[in-house]
């Protein structure tokens, strides 16, 4: 049943999970000319606020909004004195089960007041499936949006909101297993710098995984030491990078003889060095020849890992490209540049596009490699604009695409053209790469850090 209640003794929901309202300007100028066309439903005050009073009133006549926050503080903006209410009967949890399908529903709340509601029923006691019940969502939703305040810290989620994030972004930062560094990604959420930030993430956990698989391996064959007196060029490695070895050119060094094998970490790097070929740390001009040559041989590795990281971005881009009547002329551009490109077709290239090897055998007449394209060809749907694109940028794509020659910055116009291209089809760069293209990245004037 409808009745008319006095604004003045309807209350806000304390656990309302919308905490903006947004403008009601135009709400409440619709109200003041026509009235609120659609009830609120309200609850009793008690029932939202069990054991609270008003201040110098008894609670029996005030109630509280379940449904209608907006059209409440447009009424009282507009100077309403009653608005229509249905009363109902409804437990706390059903409140805020209420308000969150409303909301949700009508795209009123952000990811993170989704996740706050749900995580209000879940402590309310409701279990997972019955918040997706009472909500209409997906059990995976459900928990999707409840990961956002599990696993992101409050004040790191508090700073980004306002900014346009989808699920796909907060999911991105689940890959990192640091707490530490899942939380500075955070801060880049929103940003044309997130990918990146994440990216690199990514890659140091990646890259601190394997160093510690090869220290592991290198300790069952030499001995821990330290790196001072040891910098001879003929008798010392230090590995900037670690493969899937995991020992490779290691292994061979260590076995060679010539000395007891030692080895140490330094910074990101591991050294491995033979005790009792000692450089005889006196000769300066050998010590400070061999400091040169690592110092280019870190920024060299750090470089081909930025370079490497940039490409992992523009492949996770191009993954997901679809192609759409508004991008039909640029792709077509880039198809254009691609046919007249001198560049080779990047086979490396087109098996991380698609996730396999593509193997091409001279036996067979490139069948094989057909094969491969035609499978690409119907795993984009068949569509002849996606597979102009895929063509396209497996030809002028690189693997190995940089701007980092012998320790300074060269204009590699192929690669300036790629990005112009991708631009064109919604892919936005990173400061970080636009630096390392425009040569103002401070790999250029040293090693730096990773």
């Amino acid at each position: 049943m409808v009745t008319n209640i006095k604004t003045a003794n309807i209350h806000p929901h304390p656990k309302n999970p919308r905490r903006e309202l947004g403008d009601l300007s135009g709400l409440a100028d619709s109200v003041k000319a026509a009235g609120v066309m659609q009830n609120l439903t309200v609850v009793p005050w008690n029932d939202a606020n069990p054991g609270e009073g008003i201040a110098g009133e008894a609670f029996e006549s005030h109630y509280t909004v379940v449904i209608g926050h907006r059209r409440l503080e447009a009424a009282k903006l507009a100077g309403l004195l009653e608005v229509p209410c249905a009363v109902a009967e409804m437990g706390v949890a059903e409140q805020v089960a209420a308000m969150l399908a409303e909301n949700v529903q009508r795209s009123d709340l952000s990811l993170l007041e989704q996740a706050d509601g749900l995580q209000m029923l879940i402590d309310l006691g409701e279990d997972l499936a019955g918040a997706a019940k009472k909500t209409g969502l997906t059990l995976g939703a459900v928990k999707s949006r409840l990961n956002i305040v599990k696993k992101l810290r409050r004040e790191g989620l508090e700073a980004v909101q306002g900014r346009p994030i989808n699920l796909a972004d907060y999911e991105k930062l689940y890959k990192i297993k640091d707490d530490e560094e899942r939380n500075l990604a955070l801060k880049k959420i929103g940003t044309k710098d997130f990918d990146w930030a994440v990216q690199h993430a990514v890659d140091r956990q990646e890259r601190d995984d394997a160093r510690a698989k090869f220290v592991a391996a290198v300790s069952k064959l030499a001995k821990e030491g330290t790196l001072e007196g040891h910098r001879a060029a003929s008798e010392t490695l230090i590995f900037f990078t670690f493969g899937d070895g995991p020992l490779g050119e290691a292994a061979d060094f260590i076995m060679a003889g010539g000395g007891e094998p030692r080895y140490c970490e330094v910074g990101s790097h591991v050294a491995i060095y033979k005790e009792g070929h000692e450089s005889g740390g006196g000769n300066g001009a050998v010590k400070e020849k061999e400091e040169e040559r690592d110092k280019k041989k870190a920024a060299q590795a750090c470089a081909d890992e930025l370079f490497s990281r940039a490409y992992k971005l523009r492949l996770g881009f191009s993954k997901g490209f679809k192609a759409g009547p508004g991008t039909a002329a640029a792709v077509e551009e880039m198809a254009a540049a691609a046919l007249f490109s001198e560049g080779l077709f990047d086979k490396k290239v087109m098996g991380d596009l698609i996730g396999s090897t593509i193997k091409q055998s001279w036996e067979d007449n490139g069948e094989s490699f057909k094969k491969a394209v035609t499978d690409a060809f119907e795993a984009n749907g068949g569509r002849r604009s996606d597979m102009l694109f895929f063509g396209a940028y497996c030809r002028l794509e690189g693997v190995r695409q940089s701007c980092f020659v012998g320790g300074r910055h060269y204009i590699n116009s192929d690669l300036e053209s790629l990005y112009g291209h991708l631009e064109k089809l919604g892919y936005e760069m990173s400061g970080e790469e636009k630096a390392l293209l425009d040569g103002t990245h401070e790999i250029y004037g040293e090693a730096g850090e990773r």
